[in-house]
């Protein structure tokens, strides 16, 4: 869990993972924040002791007794691709949340994100069936 995070460790990551048109403005201030929340998760795979992959989210908190987890991030540095070290994140995240209660994560993907689907579904996710559309709110 996000108990073990330090600040270094963080920047470790931010530094391995560097901004991108999806996540262009990452912050330290900000992640430090955001793991110090219990209900946030942060996972990190290691091969060597070098950070290999990452994923991170939260408790999805419903009105009803249900818990569920949002899956909002997964990365895997490019020279680890395709080692398992995802397929083992994910296999002791599930660990973790079924311990601590949750009955189900989900996790939101492009349906042109071949890579992204395919591996969704090789690590027992359920495509919904649903043909769901995002919308965006501009907070002005």
């Amino acid at each position: 869990q996000t108990s073990d995070v330090t600040p270094e460790l963080i920047n470790e990551l931010i530094v391995k993972f560097p901004p991108t048109e999806d996540n262009p403005d990452w912050d330290l201030e900000k992640a430090i924040k955001f793991v110090s929340n219990t209900q946030n998760y942060l996972f990190i795979g290691y091969v060597d002791g070098e950070i290999a992959a990452y994923t991170y989210g939260y408790d999805n908190d419903r009105f009803d007794s249900k818990k569920e987890y949002f899956i909002y991030e997964v990365g895997t540095a490019d020279r680890f691709q395709r080692q398992g070290v995802m397929r083992e994140v994910f296999r002791v995240m599930n660990e973790l949340l079924k311990q601590e209660g949750f009955v189900n994560a989900w996790v939101l993907a492009d349906k042109s994100n071949e890579i992204a689907n395919k591996f969704y579904q090789a690590v027992g996710g359920k495509f919904s069936g649903e043909e769901s559309i995002m919308y965006d709110f501009k907070i002005d």
